[in-house]
């Protein structure tokens, strides 16, 4: 069964290695439209940015450009559907965005993805998926991205139980739809205990996959999902979260999906064998060097070679010859017995007479 599993793993790996230029492509087309689509599903307060030509022009666009892209376009969509809200909204999630990036691009500004992979997990019900997965192949530093997404996440959730009163211009002022975009952003205490949640968990994941130990990645995937299982569950206590802001069937079910999956991904990324692990030890000028090799679990997929012989055309009517000539030498061999029995029979009959 594992040599089946780790053939279909090289088979993959190939696949993706050979169309890699135009997988990539793909990849990032699906997931800024996934983005757009979610900020239509959940959003959708400007009409002019729900058709879907839009959305799949701004997808290609997408698809064509870095990945950061992706982030831009989705902050403008965002903001688009934002203004049609609220001027007051618009500002300030404007001015949070740009603190988010500015903030973003000094500390972690090579996974400008996850502020964007982030919300639509959340919008999947996988929200819990992106701590163990970014702490698997990411660094610490991760946890800024994951952070700032969640941030995202629960700025949209704001506008949209609140946008009935911040589209209400007539029973309050300017100032008051101001305090309460700010309000519910800070006073928000279920979004800090999710912050808390994901921060820890890929810092825990980070620090134990990298450490010399047997099946670490395991390990990591075992104490990050009890991490974060623990804060989310205990985030009432901790930080006064409202009661009944994380159910506990849905956050055990979450964590046990992302726990699922960063097996898989697991397998995929750093698939090793422990039984063969090798110490070696050697020196030079000025360094002792102790080195533990763990030799990686991969297979030689069977390939299957064709044989094509090439024959010209002269040679194709050198050989017909050849073999017509060879029938001919063959008939007139089988003559042969026929024309000796021929004179036996009228020597025989010679004698007789005599």
């Amino acid at each position: 069964m594992m040599m089946k599993l780790l053939l279909v793993k090289e088979k993959i790996k190939e696949f993706y290695t050979r169309y890699d230029i135009y997988l990539n492509p793909v990849i990032k087309c699906i997931l800024a439209f996934l983005a757009l689509w979610m900020l239509k599903a959940t959003m959708g307060y400007q009409e002019r940015l729900n058709g879907l030509p839009i959305m799949l022009v701004a997808s290609l666009l997408c698809s064509l450009l870095p990945p950061g892209a992706i982030v831009l376009f989705f902050g403008m969509f965002m903001l688009g559907h934002i203004y049609a809200i609220s001027m007051e909204a618009f500002v300030v999630c404007f001015v949070l965005l740009c603190v988010m990036f500015f903030v973003y691009y000094i500390f972690k500004p090579g996974d400008s993805v996850v502020l964007v992979l982030v919300p639509v997990l959340f919008w999947l019900k996988l929200p819990y998926l992106a701590p163990l997965v970014l702490g698997l192949t990411g660094s610490a530093l991760s946890a800024v991205p994951v952070s700032f997404g969640v941030i995202l996440h629960y700025m949209m959730q704001a506008v949209r139980q609140n946008a009935a009163a911040l589209m209400d211009t007539e029973s309050g002022s300017m100032l008051t739809r101001f305090q309460l975009m700010v309000d519910q952003l800070v006073s928000n205490r279920t979004m800090l205990v999710v912050i808390m949640a994901f921060a820890v968990t890929v810092v825990l994941v980070y620090v134990i996959r990298r450490l010399s130990v047997p099946h670490g990645w395991k390990i990591a995937i075992g104490v990050g999902s009890i991490a974060q299982l623990t804060i989310l569950l205990s985030g009432t206590t901790l930080l006064h979260a409202p009661r009944g802001s994380f159910s506990i069937a849905e956050v055990v079910a979450g964590v046990t999906v992302a726990a699922l999956f960063s097996v898989v991904l697991e397998f995929f990324l750093f698939s090793v064998d422990y039984s063969r692990t090798e110490y070696v030890q050697f020196e030079d000028d000025e360094y002792y060097y102790y080195v533990k090799a763990v030799p990686k679990l991969t297979v030689t997929p069977p390939q299957r070679e064709v044989k094509r012989f090439a024959v010209n055309q002269k040679g194709r009517e050198r050989g017909l010859r050849e073999t017509v000539d060879l029938g001919n030498d063959v008939r007139e061999f089988l003559k042969e017995p026929e024309d000796l029995g021929k004179d036996v029979r009228e020597f025989l009959k010679d004698r007789d007479e005599r």
